[in-house]
């Protein structure tokens, strides 16, 4: 059969972490019956069950009226304004629930969603590529997306499958995690890429999968790249709620004077209230930015269901 799918789908690889998943899966009964159960290093998922609260409340809401219709892809105002209000009391930030915030399927849609936003699928490369990368004096025209190094594996292959690059931002003992944006911008360059085509930064704090955390003073260092570059700023918050000490609990962005300006920030369900089958979050930051995000987002589907809106909203 011809080949039906584009370059950049076939250059994808199957998700690392369902890989592992169901190698240590296959693996399981073997090494158990050898008393050398598997210890699975794959997805970061909580053994926790949900809070109770929300549990009972999503089945009370079952047999509501209209609760099984549509939802709009924004997502309802109740839910909006109960995110509105979390970022004011739990970050000290003020977020419009009208024009700042939009619902999302995860965190993971969202970013991915942004990124297919951004990224302009470009016209040729050459001469073909190798490892991902142009050959030397090869022609690269991507689009492209800071992405931090260790990081979610998803942020390469979402930006590979728009027709974008992936470039590293590492992260190292060395440099204590905090590494130099311009730094990153001048070794870009020198690889022979284009700093104009720099289209966003994520920025990933609690990281995943280091664990490793950051002050403000660097995430403000950060901003104001990203502000004299014309660069998006993406903060995936996906794990602000996990930490050990309250002196060093993770902030938002937004508690950075000015950044609202230039960027957005995504926040999850699943890793505080162990809900990652429910699928539930949200990004909220610069009002242009969300807008031009949800008319994207809203040609391919419809909202969260309407009482798993409520059922969050209300925990």
């Amino acid at each position: 059969m011809r080949n039906l799918f584009n370059e950049s789908a076939m250059q994808l690889d199957a998700y690392i972490m369902f890989v592992l998943k169901e190698k240590t899966a296959k693996l399981k009964d073997e090494l158990t019956a050898k008393g050398r159960k598997p210890i699975s290093l794959a997805m970061g998922a909580p053994t926790a069950q949900p809070p109770r609260f929300a549990i009972d409340r999503l089945k009370e809401l079952l047999d509501e009226p209209d609760i099984h219709t549509y939802s709009t892809p924004k997502g309802e105002i109740y839910f909006r304004k109960a995110v509105s209000q979390r970022m004011k009391t739990r970050f000290g930030v003020d977020i419009d629930p009208e024009k700042e915030v939009f619902s999302l399927i995860g965190s993971k849609e969202g970013l991915a969603n942004l990124v297919r936003a951004l990224v302009n699928p470009p016209c040729h490369i050459e001469p073909p590529l190798q490892g991902g990368m142009p050959q030397a004096g090869g022609i690269d025209n991507r689009d492209i997306i800071l992405v931090p190094d260790p990081g979610y594996a998803s942020y390469g292959e979402f930006t590979k499958c728009s027709g974008g690059l992936a470039y590293p931002i590492p992260l190292t003992l060395e440099n204590d995690y905090k590494p130099d944006m311009e730094e990153v911008l001048a070794g870009l360059v020198k690889a022979g890429y284009k700093s104009e085509k720099v289209k966003a930064m994520i920025f990933n704090f609690p990281n995943n999968p280091l664990g490793a955390i950051t002050t403000k003073e660097y995430a403000k260092a950060c901003v104001e790249f990203c502000k004299k570059h014309e660069i998006l700023m993406i903060s995936d918050a996906a794990y602000c709620d996990l930490y050990f000490n309250e002196s060093e609990k993770p902030f938002s962005i937004f508690e950075i004077e000015g950044t609202k300006d230039i960027a957005v920030e995504f926040f999850s369900f699943s890793k505080p209230y162990a809900l990652t089958g429910w699928r539930v979050g949200w990004v909220c930051g610069n009002a242009e930015i969300v807008s031009r995000f949800g008319k994207v987002k809203s040609t391919i589907d419809n909202g969260i269901f309407k009482a798993l809106q409520i059922a969050c909203a209300d925990v």
